[in-house]
């Protein structure tokens, strides 16, 4: 799919009309080495009284751009802009944003004001190549009056490809619908073998690599280049697996068995274990302990002793079992001690009257006494 770059405003500020339209296009490369980084230099000019360029394309069958490598506000390149009335403007290129590891947004800023002249995208083919689109903005009229000239340099971030000839193709569409075709062609020699590298790692939450921190998974690039000046590609294939963390809340009375230890106090415990990717899993146990109670009560009493609805006549030592408001035991001792009360009969005949501990009894009977 071919790249649109939505502007290069005054990169590409071209006003022009004629019967003919003929505008100059070159396309340059640094170096001819295969596989290895280069500089891309694109020069378009017009002589005054042109039609004006409404879309100019530019792509190849070859190479690519390493966007992979791009971070926010690296600075990829240059471009300078003449005119024939003695007007020259320059601009940085600048990455606006990464898009993906093919494509991305490209600001040119002018640097003394900061000034965002526009923003175009720069993007890799998929079936090999890449793409330029540039729209002329809108002028208001379809006549170039004054001659001018733009050079647009991007500095060592095309890559070239194996030893092939390499070709360059420009299409520049007028306002007038007129299109003008121009072909480049480069014949890219290897210098020197150029070595590939693939690295399978799979690894958990992140890895480390020439000093980038990478935390998700996907396929990245790194070109090296050794004292001949010869390339070395070496490919990450790179899966990042994520530990996990989980909680466990708990209420136990008087202790807790977790993965074999006994824990008998209120806190905060960790273990960590390895799923299935190796990856630590951490789990995290908020203990609540609650304790039992014991209580004990003495008892002595006389013949038996009524506890809990249970009637107890013989000395001993008696357990009951409660739940408190946490559901743990609440044990209660009863040690009791019975006596046993004594029974005394005594027979007595007496005249008319009998005095028995201060009562005078003076008719037959049963009589009972409790001391």
């Amino acid at each position: 799919m071919k790249l649109y770059i939505t502007t290069f405003l005054l990169l590409l500020s071209f006003l022009s009309f004629s019967q003919s339209f003929s505008p100059f296009v070159n396309v340059e490369l640094l170096n001819l080495d295969c596989d290895s980084l280069n500089d891309l230099t694109i020069t378009i000019s017009q002589d005054s009284n042109q039609v004006d360029m409404d879309t100019a394309i530019f792509y190849s069958d070859l190479g690519s751009f390493n966007i992979s490598l791009f971070n926010s506000s690296d600075n990829i390149g240059y471009a300078n802009m003449s005119y024939s009335n003695g007007l020259n403007i320059y601009v940085d290129l600048i990455v606006d944003t990464v898009i993906s590891s093919n494509q991305a947004i490209i600001s040119s800023i002018e640097p003394i004001s900061g000034l965002n002249i526009g923003s175009f995208i720069i993007e890799n083919n998929i079936n090999g190549g890449i793409i330029i689109i540039a729209i002329s903005p809108e002028d208001g009229n379809n006549i170039t009056i004054a001659g001018n000239s733009s050079n647009i340099v991007f500095e060592n971030i095309f890559l070239n490809p194996p030893g092939s000839t390499l070709n360059f193709t420009s299409e520049i569409i007028s306002e007038l619908g007129d299109l003008d075709i121009q072909n480049f062609n480069f014949l890219i020699v290897c210098q020197c073998i150029t070595q590939y590298f693939d690295l399978f790692i799979n690894t958990c939450n992140n890895f480390l690599w020439d000093g980038l921190i990478y935390d998700s998974t996907g396929v990245y690039t790194n070109v090296y280049s050794d004292v001949n000046g010869c390339d070395s590609i070496i490919t990450l294939n790179l899966t990042i697996n994520n530990s996990s963390n989980d909680s466990l809340e708990i209420t136990s009375c008087d202790d807790f068995l977790w993965d074999g230890a006994l824990y008998n106090s209120t806190g905060v415990y960790t273990n960590i274990y390895s799923d299935i990717s190796g990856c630590d899993s951490i789990v995290t146990l908020n203990l609540t302990i609650n304790n039992s109670s014991n209580d004990s009560l003495d008892i002595t009493s006389c013949d038996d002793f009524l506890w809990d609805g249970t009637l107890y006549n013989s000395t001993g030592v008696y357990t009951n079992f409660y739940s408190d408001v946490n559901g743990c035991d609440s044990i209660v001792t009863l040690s009791l001690t019975i006596n046993n009360s004594d029974a005394v009969n005594l027979f007595i005949s007496s005249c008319n009257i009998f005095l028995w501990d201060g009562i005078d009894y003076d008719s037959s009977g049963v009589y009972l006494n409790t001391y």
